[in-house]
């Protein structure tokens, strides 16, 4: 877009930046991070995914410039979305998503920027009760 943000335009971004809590305060929150469960993302999403969803746990709806610029990734959607991460991600049961939002940049000019989530689609696959007694028989 790269114009400059109109008074109509800000209403949207004011709009847009409450849906965004009300749909951050309705998701139920992600359980604890345990050492195992990011040892699992980690053997089985490549490096970028798995900081991506690493960051994603503790910070859910993230904006792209604060991953990029957290976890040192150039390009969120490619690491987040390619083929080999989605089937990482499927495998563990979870998802990242973008929704896009309007933005207004440094700039003053109008423009959009996507928030990320991480939803758990199968807790079974991640949280497997019998990795915790992997030597019983």
């Amino acid at each position: 877009m790269h114009y400059p943000a109109t008074k109509k335009f800000r209403l949207k971004v004011i709009e847009a930046d409450t849906h965004y809590r009300q749909k951050r305060d309705a998701l139920p929150s992600l359980p604890p991070l345990t050492h195992g469960v990011r040892t699992l993302i980690n053997l089985c999403c490549p490096p970028s995914t798995y900081r991506i969803v690493c960051f994603l746990w503790e910070n859910n709806g993230a904006r792209t410039d604060q991953i990029a610029a957290s976890v040192s990734i150039n390009n969120v959607s490619d690491s987040a979305s390619r083929p080999a991460a989605k089937d990482s991600l499927d495998a563990l049961g979870l998802a990242i998503r973008c929704e896009v939002y309007p933005n207004i940049n440094r700039f003053d000019q109008a423009g959009t920027i996507g928030r990320w989530w991480l939803t758990i689609e199968d807790h079974t696959r991640l949280f497997r009760e019998d990795a915790a007694n992997d030597s019983v028989a």
